[in-house]
């Protein structure tokens, strides 16, 4: 390598460097970082919150207490209080103390009692949302029970397998105040009752339609359920089910509908954004969502696409952290959804923030592995429909890219494009302002 084309290199190699690791975003992303942080404690003390409704300070109960309240709760059983969710979620908080503050209970004859005192309430009610809290609490003695003293199980797991029954079979009332969080908690558990075989794939689809039809949900229901199919298909006993790929078919079109109808606001899909990040364990149908939402924001005007490429930035900066994108479904999906939420249209500002996204994920090593000649094929034509513009052709916003361009193809030998002068010029009469950027390309041997 001579003097001129090492020079030559480093300058080109800087000006990338500069690029990708600008600080214009800097108080963009402090403000997400400082949101994120609020989330993750906020996530905690919610937790914290619903877990209190349905646990009891164990430091403070005694075996008294314990047996009070299941004495209070089959006391009410006899009239109508019973069906007030507060008595229920005595019980479930009975249901989920440890075994030592069971034991005495357990020995007790009104504990026995209980299978038949939960049958009956869930008989009579007409709440989806009370079944499930029912099934919960003998899901709950089952589990403790088996550990304990198995002869007195039975009489409880027959009862959960009518609730389960009832379930799947009655017809339920709408119910406008249940919380989402308690909707994905229900498909969680009705996904772990296909794989034991306690409902069929069928009976599967058929609640999640109920939980959609009682319930007011988003569309994250949906991709909650989406999910749930996705891992049905991959387990060998299932993958032949025809009407579950025709469920997940029915659910991808919904999402696609429902997509349509939405207008999120910059505050709405910032959030959104903050909200999935803030997850400990989240699904990469959590980031589906997330793409997709973002995508749609994108097309409702000039400013949301600005936004939008500034958040899909956001979350390239946040993988450099959290590594989201070693997961191979999450990165397919969100280099499909940066690809289809470029368009050939979009004003000259746009296109030069796109061709900044798409440079900082050349430069990210799992983007680089499988998608570079993508990633590569996509900027040549932003430069293309740049140049094809009306608008002035400077510097800042297209030659200083050809060098980069140059430098790219230079250091990337697999990477070629015979007539990449020809083909960004198009029609224009710029040829030989644009070959001048591509000294490299002409020192490869």
């Amino acid at each position: 390598m001579n003097l001129e084309e090492k020079t030559l290199s480093n300058l080109k190699h800087f000006m990338i460097y500069n690029t990708i690791n600008s600080l214009d975003n800097k108080n963009f992303y402090n403000e997400m970082d400082e949101l994120l942080v609020r989330k993750r404690f906020d996530n905690v003390s919610e937790l914290s919150l619903n877990e209190n409704i349905y646990k009891i300070d164990m430091t403070l109960i005694t075996s008294k207490d314990v047996s009070k309240m299941v004495s209070d709760f089959i006391k009410n059983s006899a009239n109508k209080k019973i069906y007030n969710k507060r008595n229920i979620y005595e019980l479930l908080k009975v249901s989920n103390l440890p075994i030592e503050k069971l034991e005495k209970l357990f020995k007790d004859e009104k504990f026995l009692k209980l299978p038949e005192i939960l049958s009956k309430v869930s008989r009579e009610t007409s709440l989806l949302s009370f079944d499930f809290l029912v099934l919960r609490i003998l899901d709950n003695f089952i589990l403790k029970l088996k550990r304990y003293k198995k002869s007195n199980v039975d009489d409880f797991i027959s009862t959960r397998d009518n609730v389960i029954k009832k379930i799947v079979e009655h017809t339920y009332c709408y119910d406008n105040k249940e919380r989402e969080i308690n909707f994905l908690c229900w498909v969680d558990r009705l996904l772990s009752a296909t794989i034991n075989k306690e409902i069929s794939p069928m009976d599967f689809q058929n609640v999640c339609n109920k939980i959609l039809e009682t319930t007011t949900h988003t569309i994250y229901l949906y991709w909650k359920i989406l999910n749930s199919i996705n891992y049905l298909l991959l387990q060998h006993e299932f993958c032949s089910f025809s009407n579950l790929r025709a469920f997940r078919n029915d659910i991808n079109k919904t999402i696609d509908r429902k997509y349509n109808l939405i207008n999120l606001t910059d505050e709405e899909i910032k959030k959104l954004t903050i909200s999935i990040l803030s997850k400990n364990f989240p699904s990469k149908e959590d980031f589906y969502y997330l793409f997709d939402s973002i995508h749609v924001f994108s097309s409702n005007s000039v400013e949301n696409k600005r936004y939008a490429i500034d958040l899909f930035m956001y979350i390239l900066y946040f993988d450099a952290k959290y590594n989201l994108f070693s997961y191979r479904f999450i990165r397919k999906y969100f280099i499909e959804i940066i690809f289809k939420t470029i368009k050939q249209y979009d004003t000259i500002d746009v296109k030069n923030k796109e061709l900044v996204l798409l440079l900082k994920m050349f430069h990210v090593d799992h983007f680089f592995s499988f998608y570079r000649k993508d990633i590569f094929s996509n900027i040549i034509n932003i430069l293309k429909n740049i140049n094809n513009t009306e608008t002035k052709i400077t510097n800042g916003n297209f030659y200083k890219y050809c060098d980069m361009i140059d430098y790219i193809m230079y250091t990337n030998k697999d990477i070629t494009s015979e007539n990449i002068v020809e083909y960004i010029a198009g029609l224009k009469d710029n040829k030989n302002k644009i070959s001048k950027h591509f000294q490299l390309k002409n020192m490869i041997c």
